[in-house]
């Protein structure tokens, strides 16, 4: 593929995502230097800060072989975990003192993935636990600029870049929650091709406008994380309930214990 051939390619974006993690690591440096230790530790804004460092960093861990922090030696994507674990420590902290129950909820929900890329499944667990099945905390979108819309749905439904044909989700009832999708036609009642012209074109309809916000982590992620935690702990009976659970929050029949 043109991305294995072209790394250059997406330099760009690596740049992005570097500049994220940068952005709030520093901001936090800076308000550091303006309020005093007391307030510093006491503020939403900063359990806020301490929260996007930590989506930043796992994005940069689950994304990059290895990785380089602010121009130093080659390092290990597990750096970036490792980076994120303290991150959503420290916005539970500092959440939980300036009462920002969202942020606090949130960076659970990010520890505990973080705590599951590491293989610390019985931690994973017990943060995962402290998210509530219904709780999302997502990435905001918006069309007030091209900068920060979703450009997911661009490339999905204005454009026709990618497709669920041929892929696992084609073998999945259209209205799965996961990942519904539909069969355009076009004007002569034959299935819409992709921007190539060749390809059979199945729109994804999990995001359908430009401000739709993505999450970043939310509580049935939780219960199927602590379903496979069950799981790798050899407790069936557990896993199925936990899975069971993350279902009834979409309104699916429950599956029976396997």
């Amino acid at each position: 593929g043109i991305l294995l051939q072209e790394p250059a390619d997406w330099d760009g974006e690596f740049g992005s995502f570097q500049q994220a993690r940068w952005v709030a690591e520093d901001g936090l440096r800076r308000i550091s230097g303006i309020l005093e230790p007391d307030a510093f530790e006491r503020n939403a804004d900063v359990a806020r800060g301490y929260l996007l460092a930590g989506f930043a960093n796992r994005w940069l861990g689950e994304v990059q072989c290895s990785s380089t922090i602010d121009g130093g030696p080659e390092v290990p994507r597990t750096e970036h975990f490792n980076r994120a674990d303290s991150l959503f420590s420290r916005a539970i902290s500092v959440g939980g003192a300036s009462g920002a129950d969202a942020i606090v909820e949130a960076a659970y929900g990010g520890r505990a993935s973080i705590r599951a890329w590491l293989g610390n499944w019985a931690q994973a667990a017990l943060d995962a636990q402290q998210v509530g099945a219904g709780f999302e905390y997502g990435a905001v979108f918006s069309t007030v600029s091209g900068a920060v819309e979703n450009h997911l749905v661009f490339e999905t439904n204005n454009r026709r870049e990618f497709t669920v044909f041929n892929t696992i989700w084609e073998t999945q009832p259209q209205d799965d929650p996961r990942v519904p999708w539909e069969i355009p036609l076009d004007n002569a009642g034959q299935v819409l091709k992709g921007q190539d012209g060749e390809t059979d074109f199945y729109r994804q309809l999990k995001y359908l406008t430009q401000d739709t916000d993505v999450p970043l982590t939310h509580g049935t992620e939780m219960l199927v994380l602590r379903a496979e935690a069950a799981l790798r702990d050899g407790s069936v009976g557990q896993m199925t309930g936990l899975v069971n659970q993350a279902r009834a929050e979409y309104g699916l029949d429950p599956i029976a214990e396997p």
